[in-house]
């Protein structure tokens, strides 16, 4: 387990932190270079830690990189990746929502930002497979 302290943080800020496998790669934010992902706001001092452990197979080879960047209150995401269907939770409702939607031919509508689950623009099956994974657990898949 690693722990990543911050200090000198604008007091009360709600920060993004990364960690990458390749803090230098051409897409930071591609599913096997962003390894964890955690938003949380600094205490009254400036001050905000977490905790990560990392799969044993990159204990070693990964170096913790974390840039933070301060969140202004007012473009707080407030969308659930993954809750395709609005409902408020992640599951196989809206996996079979999305390939329903893909299909077509079904009465279905989707929440778009929130079905593309990988940040490419576009809903599809890839969308579909990662939100299995991630309801499923052991993946360390995050959705965007």
């Amino acid at each position: 387990m690693q722990e990543a302290l911050f200090n000198e943080l604008t007091p009360n800020g709600i920060y993004n932190f990364y960690i990458f496998r390749d803090a230098v790669a051409t897409d930071l934010f591609n599913q096997d270079n962003l390894l964890y992902l955690t938003q949380l706001t600094a205490d009254e001092s400036g001050t905000s830690s977490f905790n990560v452990t990392l799969p044993c197979a990159l204990e070693d080879t990964v170096k913790l990189a974390i840039p933070a960047e301060l969140i202004e209150s007012e473009t707080i995401d407030e969308r659930i990746a993954g809750d395709a269907n609005d409902d408020g939770e992640i599951n196989l409702k809206d996996a079979v929502t999305i390939r329903r939607y893909i299909a077509g031919g079904w009465d279905v509508t989707i929440n778009e930002a929130n079905a593309d689950v990988n940040g490419d623009g576009e809903v599809t099956l890839k969308d579909v497979v990662l939100i299995r994974r991630f309801i499923a657990g052991g993946w360390n898949v995050i959705l965007l």
